[in-house]
């Protein structure tokens, strides 16, 4: 006997969503304006430089938060 089961096909929308959570955007968000504030207070004024903080920051705290999500994935079950 074969048994078929109906999955709802999921919208751009509600995926998007999930990996803003998965990844915590907010936190990582507030960490790389952090990041940048401390630079600009330290005396950097490079354009470039600040961009590239802000971007190395939230890709590193993404990063960190999906690595924590896996290594905690059977505790979560």
């Amino acid at each position: 006997m074969t048994t078929v089961v109906a999955v709802p096909a999921r919208t751009a929308g509600a995926v998007g969503r999930d990996v803003a959570t998965l990844l915590k955007l907010r936190i990582g968000g507030l960490i790389s304006l952090t990041a940048v504030a401390a630079a600009v207070a330290a005396g950097q004024h490079d354009t470039r430089t600040l961009v590239v903080l802000a971007a190395a920051a939230l890709l590193s705290s993404s990063g960190a938060s999906s690595l924590n999500h896996w290594l905690d994935r059977d505790l979560d079950a």
